[in-house]
């Protein structure tokens, strides 16, 4: 670690959708690349991801219990200090309804 580098808080949003007859391997995958993007981005330390497994549809009937405690945490400051990181493997993998995505993004920048 080079002198004067701040080593920064970082937590993940996992996000993938599960039918009939599919599991949710990619949230294995999307890990290990957002642990290969502190090589570029870091150095950071590693909170509790957020984990959200099934439908980001408007039509879904599932609360999507991670994403809300996520956009909490992120509203309210419990999601940590001023310059912490959101790692996201796709930012289209937030929320379908581009209402929900525009609100955590904007959450997470008045953070």
């Amino acid at each position: 670690m080079a002198k004067g580098t701040v080593t920064r808080a970082a937590r993940e949003f996992l996000r993938v959708s599960k039918g009939k007859g599919k599991t949710a391997r990619s949230i294995t995958d999307q890990h290990r690349d957002n642990i290969a993007t502190e090589a570029d981005h870091g150095p950071w330390t590693w909170g509790e991801p957020y984990r959200d497994t099934g439908s980001a549809s408007k039509f879904a009937t599932k609360v999507r219990d991670d994403f809300e405690k996520l956009l909490a945490d992120l509203t309210s400051g419990a999601f940590g200090e001023p310059g912490d990181v959101l790692v996201l493997w796709l930012v289209s993998r937030l929320a379908r309804e581009t209402g929900r995505g525009v609100a955590l993004v904007d959450a997470a920048e008045a953070g």
